[in-house]
Order: C-alpha cells, then sequence, then structure tokens
C-alpha cells in the first residue's frame, strides 16, 4: 500500500549560485508539497537561516565567497538539528570534516 505524505510543514533552504539549478530545485520540491525558499549564495543562506528555522538544507558546494562546506561548518554549529544535503555539478575530490 503506497503510503502519502504531507510536507506542507517543513522547510527547505536551497542555495546554488547558479540561478537555473536553484529554481528548478526549489519548484520540484514546491511541486511535491514542500515549503521551499531559494537564495544565490552562502552569506544569503546564513541569513536566511537566522531569522527564519528551516528543517532541511540543501546547498551547491562550489560557490564563491562562502562556499558550500563552509556553509555546512557554520550551519551545523548554529543549528545542529538541521538535516544538509550538500550538492555540485563540479568533478573533483571534496574532502571535508566538521569541527
Amino acid at each position: 500500500m503506497e503510503r502519502e505524505y504531507d510536507y506542507k510543514n517543513e522547510t527547505i533552504l536551497i542555495v546554488d549560485d547558479e540561478a537555473e539549478v536553484g529554481k528548478t530545485v526549489r519548484s520540484l520540491l514546491k511541486r511535491l508539497g514542500f515549503h521551499a525558499d531559494y537564495v544565490q549564495n552562502g552569506n544569503e543562506a546564513v541569513k536566511q537561516l537566522r531569522n527564519r528555522g528551516y528543517r532541511f538544507l540543501i546547498t551547491d558546494i562550489n560557490m564563491p565567497d562562502l562556499n558550500g562546506i563552509e556553509l555546512i561548518k557554520i550551519v551545523s554549529r548554529e543549528d545542529p538539528d538541521i538535516s544538509i544535503i550538500a550538492m555540485t555539478g563540479y568533478e573533483g575530490l571534496y574532502l571535508y570534516g566538521c569541527d
């Protein structure tokens, strides 16, 4: 039996410096019923996350200024309960650790 999920109370912040990618992800999540917001950089994301509670963060890794790894470290310290997904279109090896 297929189970129905109600995502209308789930809040997601999407961060990607490529507007087309970020807006597409936001649109897909909204179609599934999530409340999803989009910002274009890590600094905007930090402000948005501090002003409004989010349950999930989806972030690009390779962004100018505050990259996704730095953003994840900040967010993990300030809100250890948030669930985070990191994505990238960049081909490369990422080595990271959260303090």
